[in-house]
């Protein structure tokens, strides 16, 4: 990870992480679908864990994340 090693880099992305945080419009279980699918299909487990976690909290149904998780909507969207 590059961002603790270029903190010229790393305060304005955590600013816009929180302005995206604070400010979007968008609903709390499309929020954490869009974020859950990207941190599967980077392979980024401690996201994939934790925002899908949150996702389910907010509505979206196991069979969805089951989905995202095996990369089948992945697959499909190629």
């Amino acid at each position: 990870m590059v961002l603790p090693y270029a903190p010229e880099v790393a305060v304005p992305m955590a600013k816009l992480g929180d302005t995206l945080r604070a400010s979007s419009r968008l609903p709390k279980a499309l929020h954490e679908l869009a974020v859950s699918t990207t941190a599967r299909l980077l392979d980024s487990g401690y996201a994939w864990h934790s925002h899908s976690n949150s996702a389910r909290k907010a509505g979206v149904s196991d069979a969805v994340l089951k989905e995202i998780e095996n990369h089948t909507v992945l697959r499909a969207a190629n």
